[in-house]
């Protein structure tokens, strides 16, 4: 039980001070360690800094505490001269497999927001350092390299981004060609040449909205439809396949005809439809992919199955037919989007003895698309 509280038992000045005096903990002291190396380091004394990380690495245990993060040791490294850290880690290191389990880590501080750009702004000097180094050309060369692979480029967009990774490609092809045995090109392949290649198996989906045109005598009794259509599609390389689902809204026919029963005046009918095709897939100009294709289809024409209860008249209308067309595609956000503007064009011929059923149908759609080629790392 706590005691009883005395009157004036503790003034505010002894609590204040007793506060004070606490002993640090581990973490709090990890803390003011981590400021004292930054500002040994934006003040350039390099002798203080590197005290400073031989008081961190006695004073904590590295099985218990995060002093450093990988890539903030790196760097501090590269500002050290200190080249051997560097080097074990390219040797070692596995960054698919980096666990901290129950360690310690250090908080987001001023260490981990400013070292980037203490780096970056001291690229100059880093590099200057490394070419006047004793060192093998193989790891002058490979601290060349992963220096420029972390200072990055020096605007945060996309084309600068693209265009510096481009560079640090072309630089990272030469190292491995100059050095084929070298003990780094490992470290190279997996985490500084960067090259995205997009897989020779694309797979997509796109819906659209347009019109059904009908043949002669059908579309006299029925009218044309509003259309909506889904596509399921899949490509090796250039050759492309689809499965299409078509939906027409349902409206009334325009006047009743006679077919394997009676289609009454004003009665309500609906279209649904499917069809597979394939074709070679067009790259040309201009960012616009034309897919031109040829299948097999199946249209159903027929009330809703409420109506069709409804009314007594369960009745039906559905044939085979033959199919041409194409899908043009535009992409949205540049070339390499796989999101798509889709405009389509088919024309089916029933497959069908049916005399009011028989001539040419004709499908427009435009709609969107998300189609392409799966991405992975180039090694």
């Amino acid at each position: 039980m706590l005691a009883q509280e005395k009157p004036g038992m503790d003034s505010l000045s002894r609590i204040e001070k007793e506060i004070r005096d606490h002993p640090e903990t581990e973490m709090a002291l990890l803390g003011k360690s981590r400021a004292v190396l930054l500002e040994s380091l934006k003040s350039g004394d390099i002798g203080k800094a590197r005290n400073v990380l031989v008081y961190m690495r006695h004073r904590f245990d590295s099985s218990r505490v995060v002093v450093l993060y990988p890539f903030e040791q790196i760097r501090v490294s590269y500002l050290l001269m200190d080249y051997e850290p560097i080097f074990g880690f390219a040797r070692e290191s596995n960054f698919d497999n980096t666990q901290y389990g129950q360690k310690m880590t250090p908080q987001r501080d001023l260490l981990a927001l400013e070292l980037p750009d203490l780096f970056q702004g001291n690229a100059g000097d880093v590099v200057s350092n490394i070419q006047k180094a004793d060192l093998p050309l193989h790891k002058r060369d490979f601290l060349l390299l992963f220096q420029k692979a972390i200072a990055g480029p020096d605007r945060d967009d996309p084309l600068v981004k693209e265009n510096f990774q481009q560079a640090v490609n072309a630089e990272s092809d030469l190292y491995l060609s100059t050095y084929p045995e070298s003990e780094f090109n490992p470290f190279v392949r997996r985490y500084i040449r960067f090259v995205m290649k997009v897989s020779e198996w694309g797979f997509g989906y796109g819906i659209a909205l347009g019109y059904l045109g009908l043949p002669g005598d059908l579309g006299r009794h029925l009218k044309d439809y509003v259309l909506l259509s889904m596509v399921f599609e899949g490509s090796y390389r250039q050759v492309y396949a689809c499965l299409g689902v078509d939906i027409g809204a349902a409206h009334h026919l325009q006047t009743g005809f006679l077919y394997n029963g009676t289609w009454k005046d004003n009665l309500l009918v609906m279209h649904t439809g499917a069809y597979l095709a394939g074709g070679p897939i067009l790259t040309l100009g201009g960012n616009l992919t034309v897919i031109p294709h040829t299948g097999i289809g199946y249209m159903d024409f027929s009330p809703p199955h409420d109506e069709a209860i409804k009314e007594g008249n369960d009745v039906s209308l559905h044939c085979a037919a033959w199919l041409i067309g194409a899908h043009v595609k535009f992409p949205l956000g540049g070339e390499d989007s796989n999101t798509h503007i889709w405009f389509s064009a088919s024309y089916r011929t029933a497959l069908t003895s049916i005399e009011i059923a028989r001539g040419g149908y004709t499908f427009l759609t435009v709609g969107v698309d998300l189609f392409g080629g799966t991405k992975h790392r180039e090694m």
